[in-house]
């Protein structure tokens, strides 16, 4: 029992030695700081002579509000609070604001030349396009009052239109009209094209006063995926004659199915005959 007290009165002694090398180590280095903060925002000056002014031999005595730094300087005892305050008010650059406001500069200017450089372009690119002109071809020869051929395509400043429109007996353009119509938009007898109208007529919406073949069809004689008209035939036919996958109309009728290649058809066993 003893020995138990004597090794629990030298534990507590070694602990107690070990706080007081901490205790002693902190404020060793809170002096460090609080000195080195002194000397930063102590102003630079030459030293004077000991011997001319006998006075400031010892600085200590000399001078005793210098003995305790923090007396001093009240901002010492907080280095970071002094030093934001003079760094707001610019006495001190701070060199990690300054990094970071460099950087940004950086940043905004190179936003701004590539915001310059994507204008400069787009000004170029539109100045290409009104100086483009677009083709402009007609024949010299008449039918009717009408010249045989004319393409017109694209845009013409000069003649102040955004897009071509032919009209003759064989047009070809944006907006062509003649008895064979080829454009964007089409009109004339035969009409090909996006958007067509005519006697027959193929395009993406074909309208036919005869035929009509196109992806939405519209005609009396009519084929296409949506197929409307007095024959119709198409993935969605409607008509009087209807035939498709979903015909709808007075007479309708299915396409057969297809038969795999290679395989002939399975026969008629005699049990699923009907009797007469």
């Amino acid at each position: 029992m003893t020995d138990r007290v004597a090794e629990l009165e030298r534990r507590q002694a070694q602990l107690e030695a070990e706080l007081a090398d901490l205790r002693q180590q902190l404020h060793s280095r809170r002096g460090r700081r609080r000195r080195a903060a002194a000397g930063r925002s102590a102003p630079t000056h030459t030293a004077p002579d000991d011997t001319a002014n006998p006075d400031t031999a010892n600085p200590d005595t000399a001078n005793p509000d210098t003995a305790n730094p923090d007396s001093a300087n009240p901002d010492s005892a907080n280095p970071d609070s002094a030093r934001t305050r003079r760094v707001a008010e610019g006495a001190v650059p701070d060199g990690r604001r300054q990094r970071i406001t460099e950087r940004r500069q950086r940043l905004a200017a190179r936003r701004a030349e590539r915001h310059s450089e994507r204008q400069a372009r787009r000004a170029a690119r539109l100045a290409r396009r009104r100086q483009r002109r677009g083709v402009r071809w007609r024949s010299t020869s008449e039918f009717w009052g009408l010249p045989l051929w004319e393409i017109a395509c694209g845009p013409d400043a000069h003649l102040g239109e955004n897009h071509g429109h032919a009209q003759a007996i064989l047009a070809v353009g944006d907006r062509a009209d003649g008895v064979v119509a080829i454009g964007g938009i089409a009109r004339g007898g035969l009409a090909i094209g996006g958007l067509s109208f005519g006697v027959c007529s193929v395009g993406g919406l074909a309208g036919g006063l005869l035929a009509a073949l196109g992806g939405v069809a519209l005609a009396p004689f009519v084929l296409g995926g949506v197929a409307i008209g007095g024959a119709a035939m198409g993935g969605v036919a409607v008509g009087i004659r209807a035939h498709g996958p979903a015909p709808v109309g007075v007479h309708v009728s299915y396409p057969e199915p297809r038969q795999r290649a290679g395989r002939p058809p399975r026969p008629v066993r005699p049990e699923n005959v009907p009797p007469d």
